[in-house]
């Protein structure tokens, strides 16, 4: 991988924001998505072996599994993602970003 030049990698640094409050608590209720899900899974597993699996609470054991972890995964995108900062600012110039 060809590694960047100074000032590009400078520029790109300063472009990227630090993550906000909410993605950091966006991260959190996501991992606590996946505990509830492994959670959820371990009561569809019990309810599975007493009741059978043509059971409803069965079935809807096992969506809220599927929900929940379709849940953690969007909001770990969410909190994970590098956001770029699309602010203009207006100190610095059209011409400091050319490249070189």
């Amino acid at each position: 991988m060809e590694s960047l030049s100074g000032h590009y990698k400078a520029t790109y640094k300063s472009a990227m924001k630090p993550p906000k409050p909410a993605q950091k608590i966006s991260r959190l209720v996501a991992w606590l998505c996946y505990g509830a899900a492994i959670l959820t899974l371990l009561a569809a597993g019990y309810r599975a072996v007493t009741l059978g699996t043509d059971n409803p609470i069965f079935a809807s054991l096992a969506a809220t599994v599927i929900f929940l972890v379709g849940c953690g995964v969007v909001l770990q995108v969410m909190g994970t993602v590098n956001l770029p900062n699309l602010k203009i600012d207006s100190k610095t110039d059209a011409r400091d970003h050319r490249p070189s």
